[in-house]
């Protein structure tokens, strides 16, 4: 099975807990660290490579838009979803230039952010399945053609 790697970040020991019961529940996905700050956050994502960063923070600053961009250009593949409490234009646009591919309101859009991890497993898992079952149908072609 295809895994997906993720790391959280937030202050909330509350949002944490949530966080990890839902998530450790979703097939396919690995929370390989869960983390206090955007900054530690930094420095695992360099280590581990993970597929996706999960920030929420109820604290932040500008060091903390500065930090998801040079996480940004580091890891460019890297899916970064923010739950925030505050869902103004403002910071949904401050999130989005500093690297974030979705932005979710924490109180009403939870279940969305589920429901897109969910989606992109099920699709990276299809697709590996239907890569799998081609190199093996070409792998078979191969194996019956005459030798020359």
């Amino acid at each position: 099975m295809i895994k997906m790697k993720a790391i959280i970040t937030t202050d909330s020991e509350i949002l944490d807990k949530r966080l990890l019961t839902i998530l450790t529940g979703i097939s396919g996905l690995e929370i390989i660290a869960s983390i206090k700050d955007i900054q530690e956050a930094f420095m695992f994502i360099k280590e581990f490579n993970p597929d996706i960063l999960i920030v929420s923070p109820h604290h932040f600053t500008s060091a903390s838009f500065d930090t998801l961009k040079e996480i940004r250009l580091i890891n460019e593949k890297l899916l970064i979803i923010v739950l925030t409490q505050d869902n103004s234009i403002e910071y949904a646009k401050l999130w989005k230039s500093a690297g974030a591919n979705y932005i979710f309101d924490q109180a009403m859009q939870f279940n969305r952010m589920v429901d897109v991890l969910c989606s992109l497993l099920y699709r990276k898992q299809f697709n590996a399945l239907i890569a799998e079952n081609t190199n093996n149908q070409i792998e078979k072609n191969n194996s019956s053609l005459p030798d020359r």
